[in-house]
């Protein structure tokens, strides 16, 4: 896997984490508008839940970007597959998670 493949895929992965984050952002907002004062100390925890949630994952991506490199240099077949795979995975657990909501 060439280095600039496996910079697209950290960005594919943290964009795809972003946008999860952003969704639970968008839940805790309609969860305080629909039930109000005494739910918003739980919505506010949410919102600060997803806010590590998003600020972790990117930390993550950031470190799985670094290990892929170095597998890239070792093992470029394998790792190719393996993050098509990955992609696959996570496309398809997203596409089950949107169909839900």
């Amino acid at each position: 896997m060439t280095r600039s493949k496996s910079q697209r895929l950290a960005h594919v992965a943290e964009d795809i984490l972003q946008d999860a984050g952003q969704d639970l952002r968008a839940a805790a907002g309609r969860f305080v508008e629909e039930v109000g004062e005494a739910a918003s100390a739980g919505a506010i925890g949410l919102a600060h839940v997803a806010e590590e949630f998003v600020e972790d994952a990117a930390a993550c991506s950031r470190d799985l970007t670094t290990m892929a490199r170095r597998e890239a240099a070792r093992r470029p077949g394998v790792v190719a597959v393996l993050a098509g795979a990955a992609i696959a995975l996570v496309s398809l657990g997203l596409l089950r998670w949107i169909r839900r909501a």
